[in-house]
């Protein structure tokens, strides 16, 4: 399960918290921290459904109530109705809480907590995130996320349950995942940035994974449009380089089949850099949902190295001829070379082979699946 306000509680720096009232709820899902300082002013016009983040714990010194202690009581109020976890405040200006306000927190189950003087806001938010991506990290290491690529179910497994039931974002209805691996794309810095952007967490979660990175997308919407949008905010607000568009993608599914979205991507992936071409969609994927998960069987390779061995210096034209899905213009094109100077190359292929009488379609299947075979497992 995700972590809770108890498990919160016994980090180094929040184990100093005391707890005033509420312990009923101490059982409350904590997926983030915040500030609330200025927002429960009279006339500001916040709109404070969308100030702070379900699940979060929020910090303050209570100055929005300075000159009216009853501001107290409505700050609990809003913040209990729109989800938020909890509330902790450093006694600068209340050492004290109004009666009412520990009553309300007490038959609410509304934790509030006061917290030692010596304590930085920042380095508090600080422990609690990283508690939180740690514990994310717990659930989509790259050992559960290999055993969710494995399982082609994608919902039955109990380790795709448990993720889903344990990592920090809140799944709605439906979801789906960009798989993003490129030179430029650093994970561990995508990540950093990821875990302090208020603006994503509710829509978006990221995942390392083989060197780069899953964008897990959940929306209300089954539309796969809508969750290539969320990617597209996710690579400009946290500055990824490259292109939102030609990201893998899973198709998008009811957030029961979790484990899906990570063995499409990630296939997607694998079938755009096994081909050579820009794949956005699994199900553009073709003969590949096929190929990739059996690319391992004993049989399917040793087909793929019978066909290919003792084709030395002919790999550019085999990858070429592929390419342009067997096309000899094109691939002739391709290779600046006469058209008939790959006819050639095709011809002494099928020699090569031990079949010189099949056709160029014939020709074209075999290597198609022994040349794809060969770079998946690359």
């Amino acid at each position: 399960m995700a972590l809770t306000l108890n498990d919160i509680t016994q980090l180094p720096k929040i184990r100093r918290f005391r707890l005033l009232a509420g312990d009923d709820g101490m059982e409350r899902v904590v997926t983030s921290a915040g500030i609330a300082d200025y927002e429960f002013v009279p006339g500001l016009g916040i709109d404070l459904d969308r100030a702070f983040e379900p699940n979060s714990l929020v910090i303050s010194s209570l100055l929005f109530a300075r000159e009216d202690p009853s501001l107290i009581l409505t700050a609990l109020e809003t913040l209990a109705s729109t989800g938020v976890a909890g509330l902790a405040y450093k006694p600068m200006i209340y050492r004290d809480l109004p009666e009412e306000v520990l009553r309300f927190s007490a038959d609410r189950g509304f934790p509030v907590f006061v917290i030692p003087e010596d304590l930085w806001f920042e380095d508090i938010i600080f422990e609690i995130m990283d508690a939180v991506r740690q514990d994310d990290g717990r659930h989509l290491s790259e050992k559960n996320i290999t055993s969710m690529i494995n399982d082609g179910s994608g919902s039955s497994s109990d380790v795709a349950f448990r993720a889903r039931k344990g990592i920090s974002l809140k799944l709605r209805s439906h979801c789906a995942s960009a798989y993003i691996r490129s030179d430029s794309v650093d994970p561990a810095r995508i990540l950093r940035a990821f875990y302090v952007s208020k603006h994503l967490r509710d829509k978006i979660l990221l995942a390392p994974y083989d060197g780069g990175i899953f964008v897990i997308t959940t929306s209300d919407k089954a539309d796969p449009s809508s969750h290539r949008l969320i990617v597209s905010e996710a690579v400009r607000v946290l500055a990824m380089d490259t292109d939102p568009e030609t990201c893998p993608m899973s198709d998008v599914h009811q957030s029961k089949d979790f484990g899906s979205i990570f063995r499409e991507s990630y296939h997607t992936w694998l079938a755009g850099a096994a081909s050579g071409r820009i794949i956005r969609n699994y199900t553009d994927s073709g003969i590949y949902r096929f190929l990739i998960p059996l690319s391992e069987d004993p049989h399917l390779l040793s087909f793929s190295r019978t066909i290919l061995s003792g084709l030395e210096g002919y790999e550019d034209t085999i990858a070429s001829y592929i390419r342009n899905g067997g096309d000899i213009l094109a691939s002739s094109i391709d290779l600046k070379v006469h058209a008939n100077t790959v006819r050639y190359r095709l011809a002494r292929i099928k020699e090569l082979t031990g079949d010189p009488d099949q056709t160029d379609h014939q020709l074209f299947r075999d290597l198609f699946i022994a040349y794809s075979v060969r770079e998946i497992n690359k």
